[in-house]
Order: C-alpha cells, then sequence, then structure tokens
C-alpha cells in the first residue's frame, strides 16, 4: 500500500511559478560537453527555485571556483572528462554539496553512489527525471541543516530589524505562522499581526528551529504547527492565508508531515 493511501490530502502535478523571486539553490554544471551543458541549462531555467552561478568544461577551474569564489548547493556533474573524471572531483568537493553524477555510461552507478551523489542520470534523461534528481537534492540539504549543531538547539524567540530600521522588535517563534520573501524583503507572519524585514528568506531560514519550520515554497516558510489544511497544491494556514506548495519541495513537505498523520484502517487496501 501507498503510504499515502487512506489520507484526506490530494496532491497534483501542477508546477507553480513564484510570484515574487526569492533566494534560490544555487547550482553549477561541470561537463565538457557543450551540448550537454545546453541541455541542463535549459532545465535549470525552467526551475525558478534553481539559480546556475556557472557552467564549466574544465573539471580543475570548476574546483578552483568552487573552493575560493562560489560554493554552489547542488552540482550537476559528468563523469568521464580529461585529466580529472568527475568521479576523483567528487571526493574533493565540501561534503555539505549535492552532487548529481550527469552521465552517458551506466557503469560508473556503484562507483557514484559510494561518493555519497544524491542522484546518477543516464543522458538522455527527460525532465521529469530531471526534477526527480532536483528533489533528492533538496531533501539532502534540508536533512544536513537539521544535522548542524545549531538547528538542534531550542530557539525560543529571535531579534529582526523592522520596516523601521532604527527599531529591533523580539518575535515568539512559536507564533510565528509563516514567513514571505519579497525582492529585498520578508514579511513575517505572526499571530494577530505582520512585520517587515529587510533580510532574505535563507538569512531568517537559518535562525529558526528546523523541527518547527520549512521550506514550501522559493518564497515561502511555514510553521507546520500552524497548519489549518493542505489540498492540492495549496497550503491553508490557521490565518485562512492560502501557501503554495511546489513541486521541488513537495517531497521533502511530505517526508515531514508524514509521521504525524493519522492513517485510515478502513481502507479497501488494509
Amino acid at each position: 500500500m501507498h503510504p499515502l493511501q487512506g489520507i484526506v490530502i490530494v496532491f497534483n502535478n501542477c508546477y507553480l511559478e513564484p510570484t515574487q523571486p526569492a533566494l534560490a539553490m544555487k547550482c553549477c554544471i561541470i561537463d565538457d560537453d557543450i551540448y550537454s551543458i545546453e541541455r541542463l541549462e535549459n532545465h535549470i531555467n525552467k526551475i525558478p527555485e534553481l539559480q546556475l552561478i556557472g557552467n564549466y568544461t574544465d573539471p580543475k577551474l570548476a574546483l578552483e571556483k568552487i573552493k575560493t569564489e562560489h560554493r554552489p548547493d547542488i552540482v550537476f556533474l559528468d563523469i568521464e572528462m580529461p585529466e580529472l573524471s568527475g568521479l576523483e572531483m567528487a571526493s574533493l568537493l565540501p561534503k555539505e554539496i549535492a552532487i548529481i553524477f550527469v552521465t552517458a555510461y551506466i557503469n560508473h552507478a556503484h562507483t557514484a553512489f559510494e561518493k555519497d551523489a544524491v542522484d546518477f542520470i543516464l543522458k538522455p534523461f527527460s525532465f521529469d527525471r530531471f526534477v526527480r534528481a532536483v528533489n533528492k537534492a533538496q531533501n539532502k540539504l534540508q536533512y544536513t541543516k537539521a544535522e548542524e549543531p545549531s538547528k538542534n538547539l531550542t530557539t525560543n524567540t529571535i531579534f529582526i530589524k523592522s520596516g523601521n530600521r532604527n527599531k529591533v522588535i523580539q518575535i515568539n517563534v512559536a507564533k510565528i505562522i509563516q514567513i514571505e520573501a519579497f525582492d529585498h524583503y520578508i514579511y513575517i507572519h505572526v499571530l494577530g499581526e505582520r512585520h517587515i524585514s529587510y533580510i532574505n528568506l535563507r538569512e531568517i531560514e537559518e535562525q529558526l528551529p528546523i523541527s518547527l519550520f520549512i521550506r514550501t515554497h522559493r518564497a515561502h516558510i511555514v510553521n507546520i504547527d500552524l497548519i489549518r489544511s493542505i489540498e492540492g497544491n495549496e497550503i491553508v494556514m490557521i490565518n485562512d492565508s492560502k501557501v503554495p506548495l511546489s513541486r521541488l519541495y513537495k517531497d521533502g513537505f511530505l517526508n515531514r508531515i508524514l509521521p504525524k498523520m493519522i492513517k485510515n484502517f478502513r481502507s479497501k487496501d488494509n
């Protein structure tokens, strides 16, 4: 039986374009095949939650850039490359980076997963297959954050600068319903009030207890305990506000709420 059968929540495959820009997961492509890079770029550009920060045909140059300039969250990595193979390079990348191997050679699959890759995609591949790989990378990044010591501490309150930049306010995190991001600021919706702050979503996300909050969309974070209902690609919060659940974050969201679900044991499949 599927783990969601008997539960009154319906998800569909609708993909949501964000209404406002927000901080995305940074990614880069390392592949000596320029046509492969172009195909990956096209897929990345279809997902607003991804931000391409570089593509490289030279793996040694890519490694130098990653270590000294721009560290990505996700790396799409070819295996068969001159001078430095993708498998060799994977061992040299920071552990917190999610690696997705992209190759035409299936015989490398076993070794690839020994390198702690989140996925192994065979060329050519569909957009749906690409999205599944990105979902796995997103889950890895969430679990990595959950394992950080600072995330396991109990945080009761946070201090933020409000819209009036000379004013600092204290907020009880348990009362935060949701946080939504816009161009250069965020709205923090608290029970009975709303605050604006000129920071980005990732900055406040790093200060919130991961046991209580989860990203549902590139521009939205919600308090799991203050969700009223879920239907399709929409989450209704306790204040009746509606928050989008995007395809990229759906798997991670489901993994978090499944332990809280009460199974319907009268399901015909039981």
